[in-house]
């Protein structure tokens, strides 16, 4: 493949990471600014609604208070997949595999909004 065609992946892939970073931090900055802890809002009536919940841990509140132990794991984890979608783009297989590249750029933008919320208000 072309360099000119892995640099417009590379920086397409780097412009959707950021965007949706971006819509996932300005959402939390609505919550918090709207909601207070434990209030929920229908979004879609009887199916979807957001609730206000912070987390200092793991997926369903385990190991609460682990916050710094949690920040190391996302930065590990951000540096894997931008590793990962890096090697891949090197390779020219971006769009051979649409689906799962498609899932590294999610799992890479919601790791780097965790980290963001451990590390400025300690908890996500």
């Amino acid at each position: 493949m072309p360099i000119r065609g892995r640099k417009s992946q590379a920086v397409a892939s780097a412009l959707f990471v950021l965007l949706i970073l971006f819509i996932d931090q300005y959402l939390k900055y609505l919550v918090r600014q709207n909601m207070l802890a434990g209030e929920s809002v229908p979004v879609i009536s009887n199916i979807l609604h957001i609730t206000f919940v912070t987390n200092t841990g793991a997926a369903f509140g385990l190991f609460k208070n682990a916050t710094p132990v949690f920040a190391v794991i996302s930065v590990v984890a951000v540096v894997f997949i931008s590793m990962l979608l890096i090697k891949i783009i090197q390779q020219g297989g971006f769009f051979k595999r649409p689906m799962f590249n498609f899932s590294l750029i999610l799992i890479l933008s919601g790791a780097m909004g965790n980290l963001i919320d451990r590390v400025f208000f300690g908890y996500v």
